[in-house]
């Protein structure tokens, strides 16, 4: 009977899975460090993202900045009595160690080439886990323009510096 009762114990105990241990001193997950010895190593990443579209801010620094940037964009996008309605464009975000570059899905379209030099600041979207941004100089204009994304699939916002 005692052999039973213990096979039962075993049957109800919540057993959980180990959880890969990181090393102390790093505090970027494992798998995003393969997209940054790629682009030290003059390489660069490839992200699919859904770009949102460029709007003025009047800040150059700012988590705030970015957030308030695409809801704007946002809500571009979903009101159609609106004027300047957006549609978010599927594209492909190639990171590198001297550009960022955003071509159109499926086809060689540039849609942005933004050398790192005029970025002055990036960040993901504390209240949509998807969507990030950053905010970089306009080389005509010079104005403080906030470029917004949101990823697809992979989450590029992690990886995003």
């Amino acid at each position: 009977m005692s052999l039973t009762l213990s096979s039962i114990r075993r049957t109800l105990t919540f057993r959980r899975k180990r959880r890969p241990v990181q090393p102390i001193g790093d505090e970027k997950p494992l798998e995003y460090k393969q997209d940054e010895d790629q682009i030290r190593a003059n390489q660069t990443c490839q992200f699919k993202v859904k770009y949102l579209g460029s709007i003025e801010v009047f800040e150059s620094r700012g988590v705030e900045k970015i957030e308030q940037a695409i809801l704007a964009l946002h809500k571009q996008r979903k009101f159609p009595h609106n004027l300047l309605k957006r549609k978010s464009r599927p594209a492909v975000l190639v990171v590198g160690g001297t550009s960022l570059k955003v071509y159109q899905h499926g086809g060689h379209n540039i849609l942005l080439d933004q050398t790192i030099d005029k970025v002055s600041f990036c960040a993901p979207d504390r209240k949509n886990d998807r969507g990030f941004g950053y905010i970089c100089r306009d080389g005509v204009a010079q104005k403080w323009i906030c470029h917004a994304f949101l990823s697809i699939g992979d989450q590029v916002n992690v990886s995003f510096p």
